[in-house]
């Protein structure tokens, strides 16, 4: 049980706060994995396309 204390007339308003800081914390974790996401698919397609263009430079040392 919580009990209100008679010398914090601002709790009610603290509480607010701190549930509104909370949320903006969760969207941030959300963004921030969105984000991650983004840029691990970024860097597999930057290390798909170097390891294409490094089979490419092997086949022209192999036949030429």
């Amino acid at each position: 049980m919580k009990e209100t204390c008679a010398t914090c007339p601002y709790e009610m308003a603290y509480d607010v706060q701190f549930q509104n800081l909370t949320g903006d914390l969760e969207e941030l974790k959300d963004r921030v994995r969105r984000l991650e996401t983004t840029l691990a698919r970024g860097v597999m397609l930057l290390v798909a396309n170097l390891v294409g263009v490094a089979l490419t430079l092997a086949q022209q040392l192999i036949r030429g």
